[in-house]
């Protein structure tokens, strides 16, 4: 298998989609054992999807067959392998160019590995606790992009001001006369804006709330699963593990940026998809979802 992946012809999408179709029923079976020895191959892009230009399609098909068998096999992995998965995955949570789904079923699968590289840690706690720092830094970038760039988009949008704004662009980019070559690289630019008006305008209209409200459970669940594993890891071969010296000041910095964006990234629970509702009620309610995710976040501050 690893070598048809390597001899596929980059152009083939269509053949390397077959054959990540017939790797994921494989892996459903009890052979997904044997891949083991093999799996560090397939945390190396330019095998597994391959260097074409017409692969991108496949990536989502390819990540969530890599996932389905990390997952199952992730209590054998060594940590080597342990921080292949990490890097791989913790870039497609970033990946905008990959759907919000594909990007919450990386941040499940990151959360599963933290019992694994706890239990690494009896062995080679620094890595292992490097390791666990590096997931709770990704999992707060996240919130941070959530809460500065994507909530803020999405809020336009429900409120019904994003045309207002593509009126105004539309207005205000009317074509000039050019007289000399300041004029050509003013209009170069207004094309430019006007261009990325349009790309974010597009990404506005493609958002789904409830895939975002899915993404920040998940990364709640993921940090106080984090949590969980600095508080149950071995800290170093001399050091017991002492809760007060568990968090230094690096840890301490990260924290203090996850309650921040953390708090501005929840405010996805208060757009409210039904508004027929509201108008009956007169009140927004809270679901039972975001009681959920509130009291998790709670758990993480309180410990």
């Amino acid at each position: 298998m690893l070598n048809l992946m390597r001899n596929c012809p980059k152009e083939a999408a269509h053949l390397r989609k077959e054959l990540l179709i017939a790797a994921r029923h494989i892996f459903a079976t009890d052979l997904r054992q044997k891949f083991i020895p093999s799996i560090e191959n397939l945390f190396d892009e330019d095998l597994l999807i391959g260097k074409g230009v017409t692969l991108d399609s496949i990536r989502p098909l390819a990540y969530s067959t890599l996932a389905d068998l990390a997952h199952h096999v992730r209590q054998n992995l060594s940590l080597d392998v342990l921080i292949k998965a990490v890097n791989l995955f913790s870039k497609n949570v970033h990946d905008e160019t990959l759907a919000v789904g594909i990007q919450t079923m990386s941040c499940k699968l990151l959360l599963n590995l933290v019992d694994c590289l706890r239990h690494h840690s009896e062995i080679d706690p620094q890595r292992s606790r490097a390791i666990l720092l590096k997931l709770l830094k990704v999992f707060v970038k996240r919130f941070e992009t959530i809460a500065t760039t994507q909530l803020p988009l999405i809020l336009q949008k429900c409120k019904g001001q994003s045309n207002s704004g593509a009126t105004a662009s539309s207005t205000s980019n009317v074509p000039m006369p050019l007289s000399n070559i300041s004029d050509l690289n003013n209009d170069l630019i207004l094309n430019e804006q006007a261009r990325s008006t349009a790309t974010g305008s597009q990404w506005v209209n493609s958002i789904n709330v409830a895939e975002f409200r899915s993404l920040v459970k998940t990364l709640v669940g993921g940090v106080k699963t984090i949590t969980w594993g600095f508080f149950n890891s071995k800290i170093s071969d001399t050091m017991p593990t002492n809760h007060e010296k568990i968090f230094g000041p690096e840890i301490l910095c990260v924290y203090i940026e996850l309650v921040q964006y953390a708090m501005e990234a929840l405010d996805i629970y208060t757009i409210n998809v039904n508004p027929i509702q509201q108008r009956t009620s007169g009140l927004i309610s809270r679901s039972k979802e975001e009681k959920e995710v509130l009291e998790h976040f709670s758990g993480i501050v309180s410990e």
